[in-house]
């Protein structure tokens, strides 16, 4: 039997305990409460759209609750379950201490390259550098203790990892995906942002947040934050991920598995002068301008062809309709088409170098490209364009031609021909969107094949002179690695990084909106890899075409339309030199490397200073800075690749001194072409150039 005083006792206790516990709650409510206010000033100061986005919130998916035990937790509204596996400050505890003693990286790594013509310095210098210091790559040691220069977060949870690691981890930019706005609601609540972003608000540090991004576009705009960073610290990404959910792992395998690819398509220093050159040369060509623009009529079905595999089997397809289509080649389809009596209405190049008339040459008859109009870029080469009787440049975006043709034709109200790279079947669909084609059909542009080896259509040019050259001659990016990918219909296949990188751009030109404001469809026929934003769809199952009434004054229509002759524009060297190469040769002093660094510290403050000149170059001097960046971004890259994590601290100086000379090699040779011959247009042969010319 219970004694009724001790039993009253235990429930006095009880009520206690629970009047005591309630005021606790009530206290720690409050607290959250003003520190949620301090949260959002601190926001409004430093990233307004997230206090704009925060103001009047009402959480969906996730809520802030007490547990038995006292402790937040984050509560999974529809399941009512924790998102933590326990008390959340104690699992980050052990979380953040596994990344300390085995941090989580992906690295962009150097290649070295095939040397097309030993005229050009970036990709000879860079070969003989990479040779020179190979061994150092035994000896780099990754070290959580030293400067992290990017690190990515994926997931904010109730953010008590994103206080450990800025007051721990000497990290110079932090990113953070988070796919659930609640998350970061929640932590407003949680923990202190104020010193979080007081610290990355500086000019040495900085923080960059995607909520809700789809992983494909926040890739993107990672793109950016490299630019404004520098490659160097981009060169080492530290990864942690806290939580997961589908989005989140989505755009980690997508970070990961592409990470190596953002170093590619820098736009290295000869890549550029020989686009300022070509462009400077074909504005004195007095060549027509592309215009984008649609007709008020609506237009046939185009047919964008290019050089896959898919193809062969669309051959009697294409000839079926020539008449009540626009037919589009790209690249080397021209000469496959030709092979098989088919004369596209236009045809699309977008290659600067030299060396892509000697495949055009090599397929196709003078006879047979007369009348085709060439749709290329500012960049094309002379003895390219030379080879067509009509041609019509786009701008490319980000070329240092662009700037030449800006400051030529004052107020030209010409767009940029967007995604128009890695393939010229990019180029050819952004094309033929800013066109006005509203019912667009992709044939040969696989982007991927069954089989490693099938690169090409059957007809292409590139197996003629692979059989006649007896292996010799091989199509550019046959030695690159191959990986799997989703196929058009079902299935995968194989593609490299350019190919994957041109499918990427060409679903990210999808998933924007039209460039001149019509719907379009975009129908995917080809048996490669699959491309969102497309329809896969076989031809059989297609609709039945319109006769054309008049299909040359439908042509005529578009080339009136989309073909812009600006004012006549004669440059000249001297023009070229008072405008441009003056502020260029100013340049060269802050680009220059000291001859002494005493560590590591010291080596990322130059590199920084570097990179800033040459950001800051963009706005004063932006033909300077659109010549150099790649082949800076590079030195810079490799320079910490080898220098930033270096095992023996001892031999740093000698170490130091040798990337040094390479680099400082860079400078000479971008500067010495600039100083003797700006102007000069590649002169580019492709290897074993006398196959090209030999009879079959």
């Amino acid at each position: 039997m219970v004694d009724s005083t001790t039993a009253e006792n235990n429930e006095t206790k009880v009520d206690i305990q629970a009047m005591l516990r309630r005021a606790e709650m009530i206290e720690m409510q409050l607290q959250m409460e003003a520190r949620f206010k301090r949260n959002m000033e601190v926001f409004k100061a430093n990233m307004p759209e997230v206090h704009d986005l925060f103001t009047d919130y009402e959480p969906k998916e996730l809520r802030l609750e007490f547990s038995n035990e006292g402790y937040l937790h984050l509560i999974n509204c529809q399941s009512g379950t924790p998102v933590y596996p326990e008390n959340p400050e104690e699992f980050v505890q052990r979380q953040f201490e596994w990344f300390c003693a085995s941090p989580s990286i992906a690295e962009l790594t150097f290649g070295k390259g095939e040397i097309h013509n030993k005229e050009h310095i970036h990709q000879r210098i860079v070969n003989a550098w990479l040779d020179a210091t190979e061994p150092l790559s035994k000896t780099r040691k990754i070290r959580i203790d030293a400067p992290i220069g990017f690190m990515m977060v994926t997931g904010i949870g109730l953010g008590y990892h994103i206080e450990k690691i800025s007051r721990e981890l000497d990290v110079k930019c932090l990113c953070i995906f988070e796919s659930q706005c609640d998350s970061l609601y929640a932590s407003l609540h949680t923990i202190d942002w104020v010193p979080i972003l007081e610290k990355y608000s500086t000019k040495e540090r900085q923080i960059y947040m995607y909520l809700d991004f789809e992983p494909a576009t926040a890739m993107k705009a990672l793109r950016n934050v490299r630019q404004l960073i520098g490659y160097h610290n981009f060169i080492t990404s530290f990864i942690y991920p806290h939580l997961s959910d589908p989005q989140t792992q989505a755009f980690l395998d997508l970070y990961c598995g592409t990470y190596g690819e953002q170093g590619q398509m820098l736009g290295f220093f000869d890549d550029e002068q020989i686009g300022f050159a070509h462009t400077f040369h074909n504005i004195n060509a007095g060549y027509a301008f592309f215009s984008h623009g649609a007709a008020t009529e609506s237009l046939p079905p185009v047919l964008l062809v290019g050089n896959g595999p898919s193809l062969d089997s669309h051959v009697n397809f294409i000839r079926q309709h020539q008449a009540d289509s626009i037919i589009i080649s790209c690249g080397t389809a021209l000469s496959s088409l030709a092979k098989v009596g088919i004369k596209p209405d236009f045809h699309v190049e977008m290659e600067r170098t030299s060396i892509t008339p000697y495949y055009i040459e090599a397929g196709t008859s003078d006879e047979y490209r007369r009348g085709i109009p060439l749709l290329t870029l500012n960049p094309a080469p002379p003895n390219m364009t030379a080879l067509f009787d009509e041609v019509c440049l786009a701008i490319k975006p980000n070329d240092a031609g662009c700037i030449l043709i800006d400051d030529t034709f004052k107020n030209h109200g010409l767009s940029r021909l967007e995604s128009c790279n890695p393939t010229v079947t990019n180029a050819g669909l952004s094309f033929v969107l800013s066109m006005g084609f509203t019912e667009v059909l992709l044939i040969g542009v696989d982007l991927g094949q069954k089989t490693a080896a099938s690169h090409h259509s059957s007809l292409s040019v590139y197996h003629d002179l692979e059989k006649r050259s007896k292996g010799k001659i091989r199509p550019g990016g046959a030695e690159l690695e191959q990986s799997l990918m989703p196929g058009n219909f079902g299935g995968e296949v194989y593609a490299n990084w350019i190919l994957r990188r041109s499918r990427s751009e060409m679903e990210y030109l999808l998933s924007l909106p039209n460039p001149v404001g019509r719907e379009h469809a975009v129908y995917n026929l080809n048996d490669g890899a699959l491309i969102n934003g497309a329809i896969p769809t076989r031809y059989s199952d297609l609709n039945a075409f319109k006769t054309l009434a008049d299909k040359p004054a439908i042509i005529s229509a578009i080339k009136n339309r989309n073909f812009k002759s600006l004012e006549r524009a004669t440059l000249s060297a001297k023009v070229v030199d008072d405008q441009y190469l003056q502020s260029f040769r100013a340049l060269r002093k802050s680009l220059m490397l000291p001859k002494k660094i005493n560590g590591v510290d010291e080596l990322r403050d130059t590199l920084n200073r570097i990179h800033g000149a040459l950001n800051e170059a963009s706005s004063h001097s932006p033909l300077s800075s659109r010549l150099l960046q790649g082949t800076i971004a590079t030195g810079l890259g490799i320079i910490a690749w080898n220098l930033f994590y270096m095992g023996d601290k001892h031999f740093f100086k000698k170490h130091y001194e040798t990337n040094r000379r390479f680099y400082m090699q860079l400078i000479k040779g971008a500067f010495d072409k600039m100083a003797t011959d700006p102007l000069s247009p590649d002169n580019s042969v492709p290897p074993h150039v006398e196959e090209f010319t030999q009879s079959p």
